[in-house]
């Protein structure tokens, strides 16, 4: 079983620092000025709203713990390390055991709103200089399993093999170092077959 309802440090710090982008992005986008500055050559217009595929998936601890107890076992070359994995408060973490060694992560954000979901996800693969491969996956999703690091820094910095966005929900696909290294044959089939185990748990 997965620690219920513990906020994990590093999971947390993690948090602010992924968010930290979209925080700053936002207040860029101040709402509609009631009076528009004057003089201005551009017209203030509200945010156009991600369309939404369905019901917006429940931020509750017992949700989450819901989500993270069906994970699948067994991912190909993956294998579940439940002493490993656990659930936030925004959010899972499912950590899998590679048969050639290291591990992969599985992030799932459970953001508030389909707009802050589609932000993660447009901020997150848009720093992929890595060739992107798109994905029949969720609302969107790709694969890129040439990518490397952007950072010595693991948590700040990771490797994505593989990004899904899925009503307000991302899921991203985090190799540590000794993955990176140690499976360079890592395919978009299998970051396919990934984000497909993780998209069939989610509530519908």
């Amino acid at each position: 079983m997965f620690r219920p309802f513990c906020l994990n440090h590093r999971f947390a710090i993690g948090l602010l620092i992924a968010m930290l982008p979209i925080i700053l992005l936002s207040a860029c986008n101040p709402p509609t000025a009631t009076t528009p500055p004057t003089p201005s050559p551009f017209v203030i217009v509200s945010p156009t709203a991600v369309p939404v595929s369905g019901k917006l998936i429940d931020q509750t601890p017992q949700s989450l713990l819901n989500i993270a107890n069906s994970a699948p076992a067994q991912v190909g070359r993956f294998t579940l390390d439940k002493t490993k994995s656990y659930v936030a408060e925004s959010g899972i973490e499912l950590v899998y055991n590679a048969n050639t060694g290291g591990t992969m992560s599985i992030a799932i954000w459970v953001t508030p709103s389909a707009n802050l979901a589609e932000d993660r996800y447009s901020i997150e693969t848009g720093q992929i200089t890595a060739p992107k491969f798109p994905l029949a996956v969720g609302d969107e999703s790709i694969a890129s399993p040439s990518n490397k690091a952007r950072g010595a820094q693991a948590g700040i910095n990771p490797t994505v093999w593989g990004e899904m966005r899925f009503r307000n929900v991302v899921v991203e696909l985090y190799p540590d170092g000794d993955l990176v290294q140690k499976m360079s044959d890592f395919r978009s089939e299998e970051a396919t077959e990934l984000l497909t185990k993780i998209f069939a748990v989610l509530p519908k």
